[in-house]
């Protein structure tokens, strides 16, 4: 493992954290090595389509995780809810119906490219959005929080507190701008002044 990701490893103990992660195999290498140095912990992972769930039950395989994502039949998805709560220690891996499973004994919650409009059902009742469900679990049960994303939302960088706010490489680090106090200098209400003093530049 890189030396960046020993030092992402060595600061996600924080209980709230939201991580630029580029892809999917290095979200699932600070996966397992969290779950490697924290084997007494119950975690849930919450992924935004059926596909990324199979393919981190492949990759965190070793872990024996319970899959959920919604295509079992009614039967396979109570079997896979009695394996997750006769488990002293679940690893549950799963789509946004997962996140309606689960209880207050998990201690650590993650959300995988977490910026994906699938966390959120707007389509048919009941709506609820994942990220939401976890938050509340999270507030109410003091279990852990953590967003990994390649491009996070600005609203979900904002909930995460600064020391909380990390990523894998500094390629294309996510910078929080209050527009608020930008427009008061700036020619345009599209861009704000940091975004205009930089194509100015550019140009």
């Amino acid at each position: 493992i890189s030396n960046i990701g020993q030092f992402l490893i060595f600061h996600i103990n924080q209980r709230e954290c939201i991580v630029q992660v580029p892809e999917l195999r290095r979200m699932a290498v600070l996966l397992a090595a969290y779950i490697t140095h924290q084997q007494d912990n119950s975690v849930c992972v919450i992924v935004p389509t059926v596909r990324d769930a199979r393919l981190l039950a492949d990759y965190l395989s070793d872990f024996s995780p319970v899959v959920v994502t919604g295509d079992e039949s009614n039967n396979e998805r109570y079997q896979a809810y009695v394996q997750m709560r006769e488990s002293s220690t679940p690893i549950v891996i799963g789509t946004k119906v997962a996140s309606l499973m689960l209880n207050a004994n998990f201690t650590s919650y993650f959300v995988l490219n977490s910026s994906h409009k699938h966390h959120k059902q707007q389509d048919r009742n009941p709506r609820f959005d994942a990220r939401s469900v976890l938050w509340e679990f999270h507030e109410r049960t003091q279990a852990n929080i953590y967003f990994f994303d390649s491009q996070p939302r600005a609203i979900d960088v904002a909930r995460f507190p600064k020391s909380g706010r990390l990523q894998w490489s500094t390629a294309n680090p996510v910078h929080l701008v209050d527009m608020n106090l930008e427009r008061q200098d700036v020619s345009t209400y599209i861009l704000s002044l940091q975004a205009e003093e930089r194509m100015q530049a550019a140009l």
